[in-house]
């Protein structure tokens, strides 16, 4: 199960995805500047980080 606050995350989880506010734990699925943010840890392909 999903909620969306600003960012698609696992229920009990610090998993976001696409988030669009700092996160401790990111996936970014595809690089657009309104998911670039500082997050602790982020999961993307190479191209998505070259990007961000």
């Amino acid at each position: 199960m999903f909620v969306y606050d600003k960012a698609i995350r696992l229920l009990h989880s610090k998993i976001t995805f696409d988030a669009q506010r700092r996160s401790e734990i990111c996936c970014i699925s595809h690089a657009h500047s309104d998911h670039i943010r500082l997050h602790d840890l982020v999961y993307a392909t190479a191209p998505t980080l070259a990007f961000m």
